[in-house]
């Protein structure tokens, strides 16, 4: 969670993509990065990603005013990963608090 419009004083968090996330509550969901933007599929009746899936997508590197209050953005880095191949996703609580709100 972002404190003002300009996405300063931040709560961040780092999440993998291209893996399965667990949520509380049951479900699950896999994020991925493109060039611009940050897709976010969530599983709603699943805790290991698969079954029924909802996508949603939501611009990078973007000041966003979150559900609920606050503002979040959205970033993408490569990892130290050996491969190259995987990033990490950086957002904050009200991201998390948005991809439950696409479970209802």
């Amino acid at each position: 969670m972002c404190q003002s419009a300009q996405c300063s004083q931040c709560t961040s968090h780092s999440f993998p993509t291209g893996e399965c996330l667990q949520a509380t509550g049951g479900y699950s969901a896999i994020a991925q990065c493109t060039a611009t933007e940050l897709i976010v599929t969530i599983y709603t009746t699943s805790a290991n990603c698969t079954g029924a899936s909802t996508p949603s997508a939501m611009p990078l590197n973007q000041c966003l005013q979150a559900q609920g209050g606050g503002y979040l953005e959205n970033l993408c880095s490569a990892s130290s990963a050996p491969t190259g191949s995987k990033r990490n996703l950086k957002m904050t609580k009200s991201v998390a608090r948005q991809i439950a709100a696409l479970r209802k």
